[in-house]
């Protein structure tokens, strides 16, 4: 039980708009989908740190392809022996 379980839609509407914490939106989006609400907080406000991490991760991966490609050749060529 957390403190937006007694609020009603309209309340939690005002409270989604003036909340910027992840963590509190992310609560208050399982208060509207557990209530049945239509709406609750968009994916990008709820996490708002997904869309750097993976373009990071697929950064990485496309500049290491080639160190990967080579390594795994390495490692057939050196079994094969």
């Amino acid at each position: 039980m957390n403190k937006y379980d007694d609020m009603d839609y309209l309340q939690l509407c005002k409270v989604r708009d003036n909340t910027k914490s992840p963590r509190e939106l992310r609560i208050i989006h399982k208060v509207f989908k557990r209530k049945g609400y239509p709406g609750g907080v968009d994916f990008i406000d709820r996490h708002p740190n997904l869309p750097l991490a993976v373009s990071i991760t697929s950064l990485l991966l496309v500049s290491l392809k080639p160190v990967l490609v080579g390594i795994l050749q390495w490692l057939q060529i050196w079994i094969s022996q």
